[in-house]
C-alpha cells in the first residue's frame, strides 16, 4: 500500500491521472483516504483535520487541504469502486475506450482509380480538397508514370498515401469498389512505410489480398481490435499509411478506402 504524504501528490497521482473511485473513512482528528488501483494496489495517506500554525507555534489551525478535501472530493467519495455503470434493469452496460479522453472519432473516406492519374477525391465537410492524400502510378520495372497515355498501357501498380496533418489512432479501416474485378487485382496496406521494420515501421497491415475472390458488396474490412496510436511527423512520417493496387497493365478500377480513427 504506498503511503502518500502530500494532498497535492495523492490528487495529481489519484484523482488527476488515474481518476479512481476514492474512497475514505474519518477519525476524531483525520481523513484516512484511499486510492484502490489495479492488481490490489491502494494509495494512500492520512490527511490531518488541523496543522500547526506557522505564525503561532504550539497552536493549531484548520488544515486548507483537509477543507479542499471535504468541498471537492468528499461528496462523490466512497461510491462503486469498479466503476461499472448500470442500465434501468441494473444490468451492468459495458464499453470499452479504444482512445484517451478527448479524441474524437471520425469514418474518413479516400477515392481514386487504377491507373488514373489525378483521380484522388479527398474532401472535408465544406467539401473543400485535402492535400493529405498522394497517388502515384508505376511501370513493371518500377519507373514512376507521369503521363495518362503511358498509364492506360503500362500501369500494374497503383499507390496511394494518406498521411493526415495531425496525431491519429488508426482502429481500422475498409476498402470499397463497385464491380467485382474479373482479373487478380491484389492490395497490400502499409503503415508506416518511410520507416524501416527494424526501427517499428513498415507494418503490414494488409497483404496478399485479392480482390478477384471478394464480392462487390462485400470489400475488404480491416479491424485491428484495438486503436493504434500514429504521431504526424512532417519529417519522419510516422502516420502515413500506404495502399498498394497490383494490377493487370492499364487496369482501371474505382476505388474507395475508409479510415477508422480518432483525431483531437
Amino acid at each position: 500500500m504506498p503511503l502518500i504524504n502530500s494532498w497535492a501528490e495523492f490528487k495529481t497521482i489519484c484523482i488527476t491521472r488515474k481518476a479512481l473511485a476514492i474512497q475514505f473513512s474519518e477519525v476524531d482528528d483525520r481523513y484516512i483516504i484511499i486510492g484502490p488501483d489495479k492488481n490490489g494496489i491502494n494509495w494512500f495517506m492520512d490527511l490531518f483535520k488541523q496543522i500547526p500554525n506557522p505564525a503561532d507555534p504550539g497552536t493549531m489551525i484548520p488544515n486548507p487541504d483537509a477543507a479542499d478535501f471535504v468541498a471537492n472530493v468528499m461528496p462523490t467519495a466512497n461510491g462503486k469502486i469498479d466503476n461499472v455503470q448500470m442500465d434501468s434493469d441494473g444490468a451492468p452496460m459495458s464499453r470499452t475506450k479504444v482512445a484517451p479522453s478527448g479524441w474524437n472519432f471520425q469514418f474518413r473516406g479516400v477515392e481514386f482509380a487504377t491507373s488514373t492519374l489525378s483521380s484522388v477525391v479527398n474532401r472535408d465537410a465544406t467539401n473543400a480538397d485535402l492535400a493529405d492524400a498522394t497517388l502515384k502510378l508505376y511501370k513493371a520495372d518500377g519507373t514512376l508514370i507521369t503521363d495518362q497515355g503511358v498509364a492506360d498501357t503500362d500501369c500494374v501498380k497503383t499507390q496511394i498515401d494518406i498521411e493526415p496533418p495531425y496525431d491519429i489512432y488508426i482502429a481500422g479501416g475498409k476498402l470499397k469498389f463497385i464491380t467485382q474485378p474479373s482479373e487478380d487485382v491484389r492490395i497490400a496496406v502499409i503503415g508506416v512505410p518511410d520507416v524501416p521494420a527494424q526501427m517499428g515501421g513498415s507494418k503490414h497491415f494488409v497483404q496478399n489480398v485479392n480482390l478477384r475472390f471478394i464480392p462487390a458488396a462485400d470489400g475488404v474490412n480491416a479491424d485491428g481490435r484495438a486503436a493504434k496510436w500514429l504521431q504526424y511527423s512532417a519529417t519522419y512520417h510516422t502516420n502515413k499509411i500506404r495502399f498498394l493496387l497490383y494490377h493487370p497493365a492499364g487496369h482501371k478500377m474505382p476505388i474507395a478506402t475508409f479510415l477508422e480513427l480518432y483525431k483531437l
